[in-house]
């Protein structure tokens, strides 16, 4: 008998299917809090009608991040990944209350589309750099 050992990097993979490596759905207009899902594998914004936002951090509180998964070294790993999807243009909204790394892109830059609608810098007010 023969017995075959997969590869430690294969085993990890399997073993980490679902679930753990799905993003954050913030879905609907409802104002949502970032999620563990969120910092880890970042957020997909959908059905937003309008008035869906994505709230990040506390305002004074910790840093909050978004897709950490995609980090090495505070830097990101692959630019082409999104931290931040949306399924429509206009629609989706994003709060950040606190300092926060985002690791990859968020929506998509015009002409193409999908894009979010406002990204705004809660605290402090207004401070934001795009990468």
């Amino acid at each position: 008998m023969k017995i075959k050992f997969l590869p430690l990097a294969l085993f990890a993979l399997l073993g980490n299917s679902g679930p753990a490596l799905a993003q954050q759905v913030v879905n609907g207009a409802v104002p949502t809090p970032h999620s563990a899902t969120g910092i880890t594998s970042g957020v997909t914004m959908t059905g937003q009608g309008g008035g869906g936002s994505l709230l990040v951090g506390t305002v004074g509180g910790p840093q909050t991040d978004i897709f950490t998964n995609n980090s090495a070294g505070a830097a990101v790993t692959s630019s082409l990944l999104r931290a931040v999807s949306t399924d429509t243009s206009s629609q989706s909204n994003i709060v950040f209350n606190s300092s926060s790394s985002v690791y990859g892109a968020m929506g998509v830059t015009q002409p193409g589309g999908p894009f979010l609608l406002n990204v705004n810098g809660g605290w402090p007010a207004g401070y934001f750099v795009p990468a």
